[in-house]
C-alpha cells in the first residue's frame, strides 16, 4: 500500500498540517520514489534510488527540528552519517541494522550520483528499501 493511501485513510487535514513543512516534503518526495520504482524503467530507478535517499535526509532533519535544532546549526552538518548519528543522540530509537541500511542506502547513492559506480540497484532492492523507509517514515512521524 502507497503511504499516501494510508496518509489519506487515516488523517484528516488537520492531523497532517500538524507535520513540519520538511515532514511533509518527506513524503512527497518518497511517494514520488514509489511512483519510479512502479514504472520499473532503468532510467528511472536512478532517480528512484536518489528520491528514497532525498526523503531519509528530509526525514532526519525534521527529526532534529523537532529537537529544537536551528537551520542554521543543520546546515553546518557536513556528513550525512553525523546527520544520523546526532538523531540518535537526540533520542532517535534505530537499531544497528536500521543504521546499516541507511548508511548503505545513502552510499550506493552516491557511488551512483558522483559517477563512481554506473549500475543502479534492482527493483527489488529498491523495493525492499522502500518499505523499509515507508516503516521509519510512519514510525518517526507517527503515522501508525
Amino acid at each position: 500500500m502507497a503511504i499516501v493511501k494510508t496518509v489519506v485513510r487515516k488523517f484528516n487535514d488537520e492531523l497532517y498540517t500538524k507535520l513540519l513543512p520538511i515532514e511533509r516534503e518527506a513524503i512527497d518526495t518518497f511517494q514520488l520514489a514509489e511512483k519510479l520504482i512502479a514504472e520499473g524503467d532503468d532510467r528511472f530507478r536512478r532517480q528512484a534510488l536518489i528520491c528514497l535517499d532525498n526523503s531519509i535526509e528530509l526525514l532526519l532533519k525534521g527529526f532534529l527540528t523537532r529537537k529544537g535544532m536551528r537551520k542554521s546549526e543543520m546546515n553546518r552538518i557536513e556528513r550525512f552519517h553525523h546527520l544520523l548519528r546526532l538523531c540518535i543522540k537526540f533520542g532517535l530509537q534505530l537499531d544497528e541494522i536500521d543504521c546499516k541500511n541507511i548508511l548503505e542506502l545513502h552510499m550506493i547513492r552516491n557511488e551512483l550520483y558522483h559517477g563512481r559506480k554506473i549500475l543502479v540497484p534492482t527493483l527489488r532492492d529498491l523495493r525492499a528499501w522502500a518499505e523499509f523507509i515507508k516503516k521509519l517514515l510512519m514510525t518517526i512521524l507517527q503515522l501508525n
